[in-house]
């Protein structure tokens, strides 16, 4: 997946912001709060998975706690 993508689904945003340094432009990719709030459930799976699933997930085959 993209960040184009990501962005159109609603999980992170840019945010820009002028330097007056160099006058350039600073963007930053921040978390929107969709994001904030399937963060627990994202994290959830990827302890399942490495516990129950690491057959598939990892090529050693083995169980990670």
């Amino acid at each position: 997946m993209c960040i184009k993508e990501i962005v159109q689904k609603g999980l992170i945003e840019e945010k820009k912001e002028e330097e007056e340094e160099n006058q350039s432009m600073k963007v930053q990719w921040i978390l929107t709060e969709k994001s904030n709030n399937i963060l627990p459930i994202s994290s959830m799976h990827y302890v399942v998975s490495f516990k129950w699933y690491s057959k598939i997930v990892f090529e050693d085959k083995k169980i990670r706690d």
